[in-house]
């Protein structure tokens, strides 16, 4: 498994990043982030592991697509840990694809909860249905996600607002299934 420090990594995010829904179980989802995403990122595959500056480490297991009524999604499978000594929180988790520089938000079903904090020493591991950027869940027309796509994990609890991104390329056979 890589694992990938990005403390040292000056990055060009603005943290605002996809604030998704309250309740992990909910109805609706979140309106997408119009925020430019960080281009230099530190990138990895499924499975290795990425450091974020506040501590925590993430790692995306599994990607498959998903959806319901409204339209696809990307579930990622996904592990946090805090093996600092201070609590964290769960980071920011959105789908970004080559069509733009919007951030997708999490959809209901999702298992994990932006946001929630995360004690010193736990892990959390659950599932995140991340919808396609612009997806309103609206009846409108789904948009479509080409490579290069990836999902981005962003810190919530850092002050350095530069360098608080990781990303995790999304499998090609996955975007094939997005159509």
């Amino acid at each position: 498994m890589k694992r990938i420090a990005l403390g040292t990594l000056a990055l060009t995010l603005a943290l605002s990043a996809c604030s998704g829904s309250d309740d992990a179980g909910g109805d609706a989802a979140e309106t997408a982030t119009s925020d430019p995403v960080a281009e230099n990122a530190a990138e990895v595959g499924v499975g290795d592991e990425v450091v974020l500056p506040d501590g925590l480490s993430v790692t995306v297991t599994a990607m498959e697509v998903g959806g319901d009524t409204g339209g696809p999604w990307v579930s990622a499978e996904v592990v946090v840990e805090n093996p600092t000594d201070v609590e964290g929180a769960v980071p920011t988790f959105g789908l970004v694809c080559a069509e733009g520089p919007a951030i997708g938000d999490y959809a209901a079903g999702s298992t994990i909860v932006i946001g929630d904090p995360l004690p010193a020493g736990e892990t959390v591991t659950g599932t995140l249905n991340l919808l396609l950027p612009g997806d309103t869940r609206s009846g409108t027309q789904v948009p479509t996600c080409t490579a290069p796509a990836y999902v981005q994990a962003a810190s919530v609890t850092t002050a350095d607002l530069e360098a608080t991104t990781g990303r995790v390329d999304v499998p090609a056979e996955v975007l094939a299934q997005l159509g």
